[in-house]
């Protein structure tokens, strides 16, 4: 992994092929404007590190109606995490409106408040190792039709073994296939104690959470039977909560 982070890499200005759904590093992006509006101490960690972006013209573009809720940070070191992971990236398509998207929110800001940030950030350099390699709580959710569940199959176990590995190589390729670039959510799921949280669904409300999650461009796994949908299993950043909310389900442990 690199040391720090370069400020040579966003050039302001607008895109002008915009798709339907943004890309993944975008909707990055503005879950941590969403955080940062609601925690005081990771906004002024944000504007310290986006303080480099020069300031794009024109007003930024609308996004469409997603339910990117689901994978808005909940905590201030799992965003700082992501926020260093993202402005550290360079393999990730379309990042330029992810830095555009960062450098219309810091505009936007009042002015930092020195006196919060106590980790000694210089603008546009922050090191990595400032955080070490702790490894936070993280879990990956697997939904599971509950027919499926229900009827205790013996294959259960090797699907969700299957579907979660399946996981975590997607979002290694995400990363160009560079372990040290890939999401710290995975990381942390990966190295750490591969914690799952089980949650079983309809299969109307299954096949609504992969629609969000294709548009969403996130990291998940569908295995199916003759039926339908068996498992989805979604990267560890999904909060799973949040998930069980949204698509009313029933979380099992």
């Amino acid at each position: 992994m690199k040391n720090s982070i370069h400020t040579n890499k966003y050039r302001a200005g607008r895109s002008t092929d915009r798709d339907a759904t943004p890309a993944y590093s975008e909707l990055v992006a503005q879950t941590l404007i969403a955080f940062a509006e609601h925690d005081a101490e990771f906004r002024n960690t944000l504007l310290a590190l986006t303080a480099h972006l020069p300031t794009p013209e024109g007003a930024p573009a609308p996004l469409p109606d997603l339910a990117t809720d689901i994978l808005t940070p909940t905590h201030t070191e799992a965003a700082t995490k992501r926020a260093l992971w993202l402005l550290e990236s360079d393999d990730l398509p379309d990042l330029s409106r992810a830095y555009e998207a960062l450098a219309h929110w810091h505009a936007a800001q009042h002015e930092l408040d020195p006196q919060a940030i106590v980790l000694g950030i210089k603008v546009g350099v922050l090191p990595i190792g400032i955080f070490g390699h702790h490894k936070l709580e993280t879990q990956m959710p697997i939904i599971i039709r509950r027919d499926i569940y229900a009827g205790k199959s013996e294959k259960l176990g090797d699907m969700m073994v299957k579907s979660s590995t399946s996981v975590i190589s997607q979002s290694i390729m995400l990363a160009g296939n560079d372990i040290n670039k890939t999401e710290p959510e995975a990381l942390d799921w990966f190295f750490g104690a591969k914690d799952t949280q089980i949650f079983t669904a309809m299969s109307s409300q299954m096949e609504k959470l992969i629609s969000d999650l294709k548009r969403l461009r996130v990291a998940h796994s569908i295995l199916s039977d003759e039926v339908g949908v068996a498992i989805i299993a979604t990267s560890p950043v999904v909060h799973g909560p949040t998930l069980e909310l949204e698509y009313d389900l029933k979380q099992l442990n």
